[in-house]
């Protein structure tokens, strides 16, 4: 089942302000990305298992080398859109350069399994351009009959309605899309109470109105592939 936040999103944000008043932010992921058609792509049990050990840190644990290129070629699209920022490619680019022969197969099953094939290629692809980074030709064909994925649209310009549409085609069950819905819609006393500063509580029906309302100029613009 997934789990959405007041936002209708997979994250949490958690800011703690020390006496001098410095913040401290924790984002914390109940999937790997919000948009429905990447969230499973990798579970965490997947990584968990695959997982290897953090030099000179005891008992820390982070993603494995192709699980760390398949999460970073993912969320390029999932969150920035296809962007192109160097902060982004450059990952890639060290991330591929240390891949073995076995590990770039298991990068195309994962990319293959999760039906991302466009998108990790496109981050491949883009990263080569940009650094000259060696990918392997059987990566490459093995890669290039994604096009037509859902996943793939992540990589063009696209509006927030867009996104949301693509959550409720992509999430199966109806339950979910109900609690998808339901979060985005009717968010928690609490948290309208936080989010709008709602003094007196009787005119909280009224501030639902217009969270709905004050949403839509955001469903339009588009999202841009090119620098975000």
């Amino acid at each position: 089942m997934l789990e959405w936040n007041n936002e209708g999103k997979h994250q949490f944000q958690y800011v703690r302000t020390d006496e001098c008043g410095v913040a401290r932010l924790v984002e914390v992921h109940l999937r790997i990305a919000n948009p429905v058609v990447f969230a499973l792509a990798l579970t965490f049990s997947d990584a968990h298992a695959a997982a290897v050990a953090v030099p000179n840190v005891p008992g820390a644990l982070t993603l494995s080398p192709p699980h760390a290129l398949f999460l970073a070629c993912v969320h390029r699209a999932a969150h920035h859109f296809g962007s192109r920022r160097l902060i982004w490619l450059y990952d890639i680019h060290l991330l591929s350069r240390a891949l073995s022969d076995e590990q770039w197969r298991t990068y195309v099953t994962l990319a293959t399994a999760s039906s991302t094939r466009a998108v990790c290629l496109d981050g491949l692809a883009v990263t080569a351009a940009a650094f000259g980074t060696a990918v392997p030709p059987a990566v490459q064909s093995a890669l290039a009959i994604g096009a037509t994925e859902p996943s793939a649209a992540f990589l063009t310009e696209i509006h927030e309605i867009d996104v949301r549409w693509s959550n409720l085609r992509e999430t199966p069950a109806w339950r979910d899309r109900a609690a998808m819905l339901w979060a985005w819609l009717a968010p928690s006393r609490a948290y309208m109470v936080r989010r709008y500063g709602v003094r007196h509580t009787a005119f909280l029906s009224i501030w639902y109105v217009y969270r709905v309302f004050s949403r839509i100029p955001h469903w339009f613009p588009r999202y841009r592939n090119g620098g975000r």
